[in-house]
C-alpha cells in the first residue's frame, strides 16, 4: 500500500474512533442519547405537562407547580391571573390530562433557550366535554438562573 492510502486509512480510523467515543459518552444509562440542551427540553416538557394537566380537585397544587417553574414575564402574567385561573378550573369542573408529543430546542446558548413543544390533552368539564382531545403548540422561553432552570415566557403557536 502506498503511504497516502495508509495515512488516509489511519485518519479515518481515528475520526471513526472519536465519533464512536462521543456517541458513547452522550448515551444515558437508559440508552437514550443526551443533547447539549437536554435540561432546557426537560424543563419545557414538564411545564407544558403542568399547564395541560389540571384538575378542579387539585387546582391549588397545580397552580403552585406552574408558579414554581416560572420566572420573568411568565411569572408575572401567570401570577396575576392564578386566582382567576383556579376559579375557572373549579367552576367548570375541569379534569385535563396532558402529554407531550414532541419537543425541540429552536435556539439556545449557555443561559437561554427557545423550546418548541407539541402537546395533547384530554379535557372533561361541566360544559359537556368528555375526554375531548385538544392539541397545543407552544414556544417557551427558558432561562438558566444559577442552578435553576425556569420558564420566562409561553407563547401559543398556530
Amino acid at each position: 500500500m502506498s503511504l497516502a492510502v495508509t495515512s488516509v486509512m489511519a485518519l479515518t480510523a481515528v475520526a471513526l474512533s472519536g465519533a464512536v467515543t462521543v456517541a458513547a459518552l452522550e448515551r444515558q444509562p437508559d440508552g437514550s442519547v443526551s443533547t447539549p440542551h437536554e435540561d432546557y427540553l426537560q424543563t419545557a416538557r414538564q411545564v407544558v405537562l403542568d399547564l395541560t394537566t389540571v384538575s378542579a380537585t387539585t387546582v391549588d397544587e397545580d397552580v403552585d407547580r406552574i408558579s414554581s417553574a416560572a420566572t420573568g414575564s411568565f411569572a408575572s402574567e401567570f401570577g396575576s391571573r392564578a386566582e382567576e385561573f383556579a376559579a375557572v378550573v373549579r367552576d367548570a369542573a375541569v379534569e385535563a390530562t396532558g402529554s407531550v408529543t414532541e419537543a425541540g430546542v429552536e435556539t439556545a446558548d449557555e443561559r437561554t433557550a427557545s423550546v418548541l413543544v407539541a402537546a395533547t390533552s384530554t379535557v372533561t368539564n361541566a360544559s359537556g366535554a368528555v375526554a375531548e382531545p385538544r392539541t397545543w403548540r407552544m414556544r417557551l422561553g427558558v432561562v438558566r438562573e444559577g442552578d435553576r432552570i425556569a420558564v420566562a415566557s409561553v407563547e401559543f403557536v398556530p
